[in-house]
């Protein structure tokens, strides 16, 4: 699903920086049908751009999430 996301060109460097925030509400059950829901904030660092992504994996039918995090990658670019 995250390829599906977000897609960024000419970066010279990726750091996966961490996950914060980390909730496991719910399992999956084998033939859920899913849906992960971003929310996408950008700060510049001096020429680093920190993305911070919070996401919710919806769960079709259920008023639960199974998960909601907000992960951080840091941008180096050409």
């Amino acid at each position: 699903l995250w390829g599906q996301i977000l897609e960024v060109n000419n970066v010279k460097m990726l750091v996966n920086y961490g996950i914060e925030k980390l909730r496991f509400n719910r399992p999956v059950l084998a033939g859920d049908a899913v849906r992960l829901r971003p929310l996408v904030s950008l700060a510049n660092l001096r020429g680093i751009a920190k993305a911070e992504i919070k996401v919710s994996l919806e769960i079709k039918d259920s008023p639960k999430t199974a998960l909601d995090a907000t992960v951080v990658f840091l941008y180096h670019f050409q």
